[in-house]
C-alpha cells in the first residue's frame, strides 16, 4: 500500500508534465507558425514572438528534465520497495526457521 503511494504521487506529476509539456508543444508551433508566416512575408519577426519561442522552448526543456527526475525516482522507489520485501522475506524465513528448532523434540532426552 505504502509503494502504490509513493509510486502515485510521481505518476500523477509526470501526468501532469506531460500535458504540460504537450501544452507548450502545441503553443510553440503555433509561434513557429507565425514565425514562418512573417519570413515567408520578408518581414522581421517581432520581438515578442521570438521571445515567446524561446522561452517556450527553454520551458520545454525544463519539463522534460522534471519528467526524467520523477521518472528515476519512480525506479529508485520501485527499487528501494523490492529490496525491502526481499529483506523482510529474508527475515521472515529466518524466524521460521528459528520457530521450527525450538519447536523439534531433542533426541537427547533420557
Amino acid at each position: 500500500m505504502a509503494r502504490g503511494r509513493n509510486l502515485q504521487l510521481d505518476l500523477d506529476e509526470i501526468e501532469s508534465l506531460q500535458l504540460q509539456t504537450k501544452n507548450n508543444l502545441k503553443k510553440q508551433a503555433e509561434n513557429q507558425s507565425h514565425a514562418n508566416s512573417y519570413i515567408k512575408k520578408n518581414k522581421p519577426i517581432p520581438a515578442d514572438l521570438s521571445a515567446e519561442i524561446k522561452n517556450n522552448q527553454a520551458e520545454v526543456a525544463k519539463q522534460e528534465l522534471q519528467i526524467n527526475a520523477r521518472k528515476e525516482t519512480l525506479e529508485k522507489t520501485r527499487s528501494h520497495f523490492k529490496e525491502d520485501k526481499i529483506r523482510f522475506n529474508v527475515l521472515k524465513n529466518k524466524a521460521n526457521q528459528v520457530n521450527t528448532l525450538a519447536e523439534t523434540p531433542s533426541s537427547t532426552k533420557p
